[in-house]
């Protein structure tokens, strides 16, 4: 469930990137945008092991430092790598609103809900005192 949130959001930063640049947003052009990035975000989820808890019992795709914030750099960076062994560009200030996207989007997520899950938690446990 979680990665499909990852996947969903990657595909809209792709959408959003073709509509600025006024190119068609026709599902192959979303998908052929997006493709280094979601390959990039498996990537990032195996290397951070997504799907396991912590010693804490909290789902490491909860953690923000270091799950989450390694997650964004892991994708951002297999990312870029990948356009540029496809024959694409990183020009400009591209790496930088890839990367400001991902952490914005990969770890925003993460906090909003970590926190919903931690208050809910500590009214649990204030219930049963």
């Amino acid at each position: 469930m979680w990665f499909a949130l990852d996947v969903v959001l990657v595909v809209l930063f792709a959408a959003a990137g073709r509509q600025s640049h006024n190119e068609v947003a026709t599902i192959v052009g979303i998908a052929d945008t997006a493709w280094p990035f979601l390959l990039g975000l498996l990537v990032g989820w195996v290397i951070t092991r997504q799907w396991q808890t912590t010693t804490t019992g909290l789902p490491i795709v909860f953690q923000v430092w270091p799950a989450a914030i390694m997650l964004a750099f892991v994708t951002w960076a297999f990312a870029l790598a990948i356009r540029v062994l496809a024959g694409d560009t990183n020009s400009g200030g591209f790496p930088f609103v890839a990367l400001g996207f991902l952490l914005l989007m990969l770890v925003g997520w993460r906090i909003v809900w970590g926190s919903v899950v931690r208050v809910r938690a500590q009214r649990s446990n204030d219930m049963r005192d």
